[in-house]
């Protein structure tokens, strides 16, 4: 089965992302990784989607549903080029 992998920047209150991100991977099955990032956004969530139709019940459904998150930024990614480089931060 093919997936399509969707990336959703999170924007979290002041003092909230480590929490939020905790949240993230335990009440979303189809998260495979969340990244603590720099910039405008405090966090970057990678989810899996077996059928696009199911990025809704996700993103508005589940993740939306979690304290302390501000604003989203949702992504779809048509492929991937490159391999995964594994754990790159100690």
């Amino acid at each position: 089965m093919s997936y399509t992998r969707l990336f959703i920047q999170v924007k979290c209150e002041p003092g909230f992302a480590d929490e939020v991100g905790a949240q993230i991977v335990d009440q979303i099955d189809e998260v495979l990784e969340v990244y603590s990032t720099t910039g405008n956004y405090d966090l970057l969530v990678k989810a899996k989607l077996a059928d696009v139709q199911k990025m809704a019940p996700i993103v508005q459904g589940k993740l939306h549903k979690i304290g302390h998150i501000r604003e989203t930024n949702t992504f779809l990614s048509f492929s991937v080029f490159g391999r995964d480089i594994g754990e790159f931060v100690s």
